[in-house]
């Protein structure tokens, strides 16, 4: 079972095929990648993979409560290979 730092568990999951895999009984962390489209904002669709929680990765992901109202991010605002999503 996939859980938050807090202990609850994860309620929304989307794992790439064949994951999780636990390769080598060490893949406790999550990754979160996309595979892009063509140009540069195109993404066509994000997957998740299982992996080593010591590999040093810049990203994360946060949980909050939902709101009525979500605020989406014009690309032209981030900083260049910075991408933010809202669900």
């Amino acid at each position: 079972m996939w859980t938050w730092t807090d202990g609850t568990p994860v309620n929304y999951l989307k794992w790439s095929k064949h994951q999780p895999d636990n390769a080598g009984k060490g893949e406790h962390c999550t990754q979160i990648f996309s595979d892009s489209g063509p140009g540069m904002y195109a993404v066509i669709e994000k997957h998740w993979n299982d992996m080593c929680c010591r590999a040093r990765m810049a990203r994360f992901v946060c949980k909050r409560r939902q709101r009525s109202v979500l605020r989406r991010r014009n690309p032209g605002e981030l900083a260049a290979g910075i991408h933010i999503y809202y669900y």
